[in-house]
């Protein structure tokens, strides 16, 4: 459990669990668990936040919004747990101890010598596509942009948080686009990694993942003529 992770770091790091307003039985049974932890990480889990349902890129600023004003770096992390607490420490730490200041921190699923990724065959062909894809149409150099557990630095988040636009799943998009802009180097981190149920693409995805692609793109075009 993540709690159980960070509470060495409890005073250094919080956890802000965002409900995006799906008001389904299973979002009320997560809210329920969540607060049962609050009790005993008080100073670590910040109560869970009940947003309008936006999609994952809404819940994500809303979450960010509420953040202490010292807060040195934002990260977000899918709530499915295919990146495994262990791991979210690790790069907290990491992204913490760096004396680089403009770093951000991308998690990528990849095979190492103390990583292990569970990925089938199918998604391993699409991620692959979709990062070159990704990489292609944004001019940028990113191995895993689809994985979801990212940490970026204060700094960026001051100066795009007003810009983003994205409020589904492409809020990723957009930030790397924004990375990209604003010159930020990105590390990029092997992380352990298990497919989850429930996970994968469903009809017609790809097409709005193609058209986010593309909106972002034309967007981020624009972003060169002005100082956003």
């Amino acid at each position: 459990m993540l709690g159980e992770e960070l509470d060495p770091l409890r005073g250094q790091v919080c956890i802000l669990t965002v409900d995006d307003g799906s008001g389904e039985p299973e979002s009320a049974a997560l809210v329920e668990a969540v607060e049962k932890r609050r009790r005993r990480w008080p100073q670590l889990i910040l109560p869970v936040l009940q947003a309008p349902h936006q999609g994952k890129g809404g819940a994500i600023l809303h979450g960010w919004r509420q953040a202490p004003p010292d807060t040195a770096h934002f990260a977000f992390v899918d709530a499915d747990g295919a990146v495994p607490a262990s791991e979210v420490r690790r790069l907290i730490g990491l992204a913490s101890s760096s004396d680089n200041a403009e770093e951000v921190w991308f998690a990528t699923r990849r095979n190492t010598a103390t990583t292990r990724v569970q990925r089938d065959f199918h998604r391993r062909i699409t991620g692959g596509i979709y990062a070159l894809l990704v990489n292609l149409l944004l001019g940028t150099r990113v191995r895993d942009p689809a994985c979801g557990f990212k940490i970026i630095p204060r700094s960026l988040y001051v100066n795009c948080a007003g810009h983003l636009r994205e409020f589904g799943w492409a809020l990723d998009l957009e930030l790397l686009a924004r990375i990209h802009r604003h010159g930020y180097s990105i590390r990029q981190e092997p992380v352990t990694w298990s497919e989850k149920a429930g996970s994968r693409l469903v009809p017609g995805d790809s097409w709005r993942i193609f058209r986010a692609l593309l909106r972002v793109r034309q967007e981020s075009r624009s972003w060169r003529n002005n100082t956003a």
